[in-house]
């Protein structure tokens, strides 16, 4: 890779190639950003845009989209201080300068560097990529380069949610187990109840599990989750979807619930003090019951151990 020279130049922002996204790597530019829009409000440009040269004293614009938008809204100015690439940089030149230049100051999202991934895989090696990301401090390897490409198979929708973290990567790869209607309705309900990480995984594996038992759409699925639960707009959707989980446990695991229910059944009928835990095998595989008694030091255990070891 050669090194970072870079020309600042004022560019007229009738000379920039504004609709040209070729070396664009965000999959939504439209997205608000309330932290960078102040930011430039405020400061002006900090960090100026990377460009390179084109035909026709124009200039194609690599990493920046944001910034240029936000500022041809927000400053007056007529031109912005860009740095413009040599014109003899190669493809492969300008997409290390561009990937170094779009991760100063931040984090790529999961989608972003799958399009960096997919755009110059003709030309960057995997361990040329490997390296590149290497020398910026960022961990890549093979598995997560192919990991990543898959992520742009999914429903756009989905894409959109990955890269704004609204759609958490675990509960996506998931989803690439169904169809694009499905991928796409699960990821709606997803966004339309904010439902977190955990919670998020739990929706995608019973809802998979489900799905695959009945053969059954989600659409279809979420018809009979509606029609048993009767769920209304309300307000309290922390609540609402906690009771669409528990609806799809008990569904996807009957047998595990029934066991659940009587052992709590069990444990409240020994009424047992604050500092005693009851707790069953996992997933109840065996009848076996582990009791744990927390003291809070030493004295208290002395204390209590001549009556607790002729019950043991």
């Amino acid at each position: 890779m050669r090194q970072l020279f870079y020309d600042y130049k004022q560019i007229q922002y009738s000379s920039l190639n504004l609709e040209d996204m070729t070396y664009c790597i965000s999959p939504d530019l439209s997205q608000a950003d309330p932290i960078l829009s102040k930011s430039i409000k405020k400061y002006g440009i900090i960090t100026p845009p990377l460009v390179t040269c084109s035909p026709g004293n124009t200039y194609t614009i690599l990493s920046g989209f944001k910034r240029i938008a936000l500022a041809m809204n927000t400053l007056s100015s007529n031109n912005i201080v860009c740095l413009v690439l040599p014109d003899y940089f190669t493809e492969k030149d300008i997409y290390c300068h561009l990937i170094a230049h779009a991760t100063t100051g931040k984090d790529l999202s999961p989608i972003e560097k799958a399009l960096f991934f997919k755009k110059t895989k003709s030309f960057l090696s995997e361990q040329e990529t490997i390296t590149l990301f290497s020398d910026l401090g960022l961990i890549m390897n093979r598995h997560l380069i192919k990991e990543h490409l898959k992520l742009l198979e999914l429903e756009s929708s989905t894409i959109d949610g990955i890269h704004n973290g609204s759609v958490h990567l675990k509960a996506a790869k998931l989803m690439g187990r169904v169809t694009l209607n499905d991928q796409g309705a699960l990821t709606h309900l997803i966004k339309r109840f904010a439902i977190g990480g955990s919670k998020q995984q739990k929706l995608v594996e019973y809802s998979l599990e489900l799905m695959k038992r009945k053969k059954i759409s989600f659409q279809e699925l979420w018809g009979k989750i509606q029609e048993s639960m009767r769920i209304q707009n309300q307000n309290n959707k922390p609540q609402e979807i906690q009771s669409i989980l528990l609806w799809l446990k008990e569904h996807c695991y009957p047998r595990l619930d029934k066991e659940e229910k009587q052992f709590k059944r069990f444990s409240s009928g020994l009424r047992l003090p604050g500092n005693v835990q009851l707790q069953h095998a996992k997933s109840f595989e065996t009848d076996q019951l582990r009791l744990t008694i927390t003291f809070q030091n030493e004295e208290q255990l002395t204390q209590s151990w001549d009556t607790l070891k002729e019950s043991i």
